[in-house]
């Protein structure tokens, strides 16, 4: 099974009319690595694949393998503000809950080798 996020994360910028340069803002990254996961030259770590689930609310399972649609997306994500920042002034990256990293990894994990064992 091929991953799909390069292509839902475009989906996702274009939807939000956001450009990379922008995103990678958003989330604490270069618009070097936004431009490397949309081309499918590197993957999204686990911190950035569970925040963009938080901004989207769209499943991690429909994030790598399935097809976001612009239809499936709210109207505006999650922690979005004027100024690209949290209501607080932190990047929107702070809104993730990393106290259980280790525990969401082995999930994913576990998920995504029940998904390979389908094929």
């Amino acid at each position: 099974m091929e991953l799909q996020i390069a292509d839902n994360l475009k989906v996702i910028l274009k939807h939000f009319k956001i450009n990379q340069e922008d995103f990678g803002e958003m989330t604490g990254t270069s618009q070097k690595t936004i431009s490397n996961y949309c081309t499918r030259v590197s993957t999204p770590d686990l911190d950035m694949i569970f925040l963009l689930k938080k901004m989207t609310s769209i499943s991690v399972d429909t994030l790598l393998f399935g097809k976001v649609r612009s239809i499936d997306l709210p109207d505006r994500l999650y922690g979005q503000s004027n100024n690209i920042e949290g209501e607080k002034g932190e990047p929107i990256k702070m809104l993730i809950d990393t106290s259980r990293l280790e525990e969401r990894l082995s999930l994913l994990e576990y998920e995504v080798s029940k998904l390979k064992n389908k094929q």
